[in-house]
């Protein structure tokens, strides 16, 4: 289904941190709920098409043998019930991203073959190709920080990009003296998220700028009124703040 334009979405909060890895938010998890329900379509006996039977059955049994796991989320039969309840309550990060992946592997591999007729037939409200682009739109908006993309779930970083330079980063822009930097990063943030990239530039630009000028004020070294990021890497080179070989 389309990502509605609304007051909420345009004005959501910031999270506290550029993406989260562990924590799955619970209204991600409804959304990925109703992304799944309705790209692999109806389990009614009365439908025309009984693919989606095997398909949930396919990625609860999958999922659960792969973790060692009798069942996915219970002892029941109904495997419907085990991969959308799985998706809306397992605590374990890597099962969880396990039955998302291969969730979105069958709607795209599978589901996506069907042309509109198909769809109709098996009660598909949402194409494959439509499923995917909101699925990564919803763990953008989210800030969760993963991303499918042919048939696998990847890390948007890795852990050592993470812990070395994002997290420092965020903490120099959290000093008040690099308040106006930090504002300016939060606004490319925002940009980022609302897919506005030529104005996240911008403003990830004027971040950088407005950071390199308060380094230059803090440490007294001189540059030119108007300097822009150019010339100020040339003043923070020429007073060796990186090592030579950077």
């Amino acid at each position: 289904m389309p990502i509605t334009d609304l007051f909420s979405n345009r004005n959501a909060p910031e999270p506290g941190d550029v993406w989260e890895y562990e924590r799955i938010p619970a209204r991600l998890r409804v959304q990925i709920h109703n992304l799944v329900e309705g790209s692999l379509g109806t389990t009614n006996e009365h439908a025309s098409d009984h693919q989606a039977i095997s398909i949930y059955s396919l990625i609860s049994e999958r999922v659960a043998h792969e973790h060692g796991r009798h069942s996915l989320m219970s002892h029941s039969k109904n495997h419907r019930a085990d991969v959308l309840g799985c998706i809306t309550s397992e605590q374990d990060i890597l099962v969880w991203l396990d039955c998302v992946e291969l969730s979105f592997r069958c709607i795209e591999r599978i589901r996506g073959k069907l042309d509109d007729h198909g769809r109709k037939m098996a009660k598909i409200s949402i194409p494959a190709k439509e499923a995917v682009a909101e699925l990564n739109e919803r763990f953008r908006r989210a800030g969760f920080g993963y991303r499918y993309e042919n048939g696998k779930v990847y890390r948007i970083d890795n852990e050592l990009t993470h812990q070395e330079i994002t997290r420092p980063a965020l903490r120099l822009l959290a000093d008040p003296r690099f308040e106006g930097a930090d504002e300016e990063f939060r606004a490319a943030h925002d940009h980022y998220k609302a897919g506005e990239y030529k104005d996240c530039a911008v403003d990830a630009l004027n971040a950088l700028e407005s950071t390199m000028k308060t380094i230059c004020d803090l440490k007294q070294w001189s540059y030119e009124k108007g300097a822009r990021s150019s010339d100020l890497l040339k003043v923070l080179r020429q007073e060796k703040l990186f090592p030579e070989f950077a």
